[in-house]
């Protein structure tokens, strides 16, 4: 089940950075209302899988210790420790989930606000073009790098009927990154089949800041 759920979310079609873009595979509005998290935990859930309310808690299996408050920013290197060219998928941001264990790893986090404006804020409007598909080949010995910020984001429409954005923090937890592997530029960039899904297990606040994930199966 959880390998369906996260295939939807990583085949998504990006049609525009704006309006009702599609952010990081998922589309921007899509993060659903709050309901009571799981038992054990202290605080509500919200639509992308990070708890807030008392404590910002999350259910105690799932939290880690932290010696200061986040956000808890972290690098993701993506190596290819192989023989062969391995290819990712790009359009406005590199292609990859995060989700966290406070829903089982079953709800990928919205990583970014980009082309909405805070809801918090004056409402403004932004037109955003549509982002070239690139397919980047991670040769062998190589790698690519990508930055999280530690933060995660719901969506609604301001008083100008535009898209805006909430921002919160993602707390200290249990998360796992998933990335989809290409064998060819040409697979990637037309969403053939996956060669395989890379992921990775990983804390925040991360060791170092840094979470890498190999390539190769």
């Amino acid at each position: 089940m959880r390998r369906s759920i996260v295939w939807a979310g990583l085949f998504s079609v990006l049609a525009a950075c704006g309006g009702t873009a599609i952010v990081d595979d998922h589309i921007a509005g899509s993060g659903g209302a709050g309901g009571a998290s799981t038992s054990g935990s202290v605080g509500v859930t919200n639509g992308t899988g990070v708890t807030t309310g008392a404590g910002g808690g999350v259910p105690r299996e799932c939290a880690e210790s932290a010696e200061g408050p986040g956000p808890y920013a972290v690098k993701f290197e993506f190596r290819n420790s192989s023989g062969r060219s391995w290819f990712l998928l790009q359009d406005c941001a590199l292609r990859y989930d995060v989700t966290g264990c406070a829903t089982g790893y079953a709800e990928p986090l919205v990583r970014t606000g980009v082309c909405t404006v805070p809801c918090d804020g004056p409402p403004d409007c932004i037109a955003c073009g549509a982002c070239p598909m690139v397919a980047p080949e991670v040769l062998p010995g190589d790698s690519i790098g990508d930055g999280w910020a530690g933060l995660a984001f719901t969506f609604d429409t301001n008083a100008s009927g535009c898209q805006c954005h909430h921002e919160s923090v993602a707390p200290a937890a249990k998360y796992r990154v998933i990335v989809p592997v290409y064998e060819s530029a040409e697979a990637a960039r037309d969403f053939g089949m996956p060669s395989h899904l890379a992921e990775v297990d990983f804390s925040l606040p991360a060791p170092g800041g840094l979470v890498v994930v190999e390539l190769a199966p």
